[in-house]
């Protein structure tokens, strides 16, 4: 399908690309929330441009976007598929590309966020290592649904306290909350 795409992660197609654009907003408006919150609290003067990895059709990208149009906010995603569905409502400070945890635009970036991704990414410490080559700022963001939850019952998409903490990075320091049936992982580098 793309080349973006590493074996063992789970692809979106055209059907599940039409599906995850139309009616994701309803199963992941709780996640939206906490994400939107926490990387626009993050968004201040120094913060020049914004990467968001595993964009899907680029709903939470363009409202980042809108909130902050003074900043530059890429969105990537490995499906040719939802980068169409994405450049469909791309606006002026929003750039939309095929790219990946391990193949991102050849630039810096003052922040870089996931939002229920990560658990998809077939080496997560290789994405690390690529990410952190690609920070200029100091902090990597990624929200998930917590698998420790008993409200969440989808553990193939899904991540833990644990699974954070046992991973190998370049970062310097990570930490783990959770916020309700989310779990959020910074990773700050100093």
């Amino acid at each position: 399908m793309s080349e973006y795409y590493k074996n063992g992660e789970e692809k979106f197609g055209r059907i599940s690309t039409w599906f995850y654009s139309r009616f994701s907003r309803f199963f992941v408006r709780e996640l939206h929330r906490v994400a939107f919150e926490e990387i626009t609290r993050r968004i201040d003067q120094n913060v020049k441009s914004v990467l968001d990895i595993g964009c899907g059709p680029g709903s939470l990208t363009l409202k980042i976007a809108k909130n902050a149009p003074e900043v530059r906010v890429y969105g990537i995603d490995p499906s040719p598929y939802m980068i169409k569905e994405a450049n469909k409502i791309a606006q002026k400070n929003v750039k939309f590309e095929l790219g990946s945890s391990t193949l991102l635009p050849p630039l810096n970036f003052d922040l870089i966020y996931t939002v229920l991704s990560f658990h998809h990414w077939a080496n997560q410490e290789d994405s690390l290592e690529k990410i952190y080559e690609h920070l200029s700022g100091n902090v990597f963001l990624v929200f998930e649904y917590n698998k420790d939850s008993p409200l969440f019952h989808l553990n193939s998409h899904s991540m833990s306290k644990k699974q954070f903490e046992s991973l190998k990075s370049p970062f310097q320091k990570l930490e783990v909350r959770t916020i309700g049936r989310v779990v959020e992982a910074i990773f700050y580098k100093l």
